[in-house]
């Protein structure tokens, strides 16, 4: 499950969640770095009331699912063109199938026909 935190990245690099997090093991993570100067989520929360900070962070999480829709989408259309292909392999699977049980009934014919001329032959 994907879960968001804010978070604030000092000029080192090294990021400090504003909150605490317990997760169950170790986890990755996406850090999205926001514009300089911006205040927090928290701050502006305190300042302009919850109606603003919820739509504020809707916004946040728009934003950041935007590129993972992208990602969706992306992968849903390579998932179709391997259906395609899978598709296209299994009907040329069958032609190939077909045309060997029709090479193989000749031989079994060109069988028959051998062992019953040696049948004949024996026969004399």
């Amino acid at each position: 499950m994907i879960q968001t935190y804010e978070a604030i990245v000092d000029a080192n690099g090294t990021v400090r969640l504003l909150e605490a997090v317990h997760l169950p093991m170790a986890g990755r993570a996406l850090v999205t770095i926001l514009e300089e100067g911006r205040s927090t989520l928290h701050d502006r929360c305190s300042a302009t009331g919850t109606a603003i900070y919820t739509l504020e962070l809707l916004e946040l999480l728009k934003s950041r699912f935007a590129t993972v829709d992208v990602a969706i989408k992306t992968i849903m259309a390579e998932i179709e063109r391997l259906k395609l292909n899978q598709a296209a392999e299994q009907e040329r699977l069958e032609r190939a199938q077909e045309r060997e049980r029709a090479i193989f009934k000749k031989l079994q014919r060109a069988a028959d026909a051998y062992n019953e001329l040696l049948q004949t032959i024996f026969d004399l």
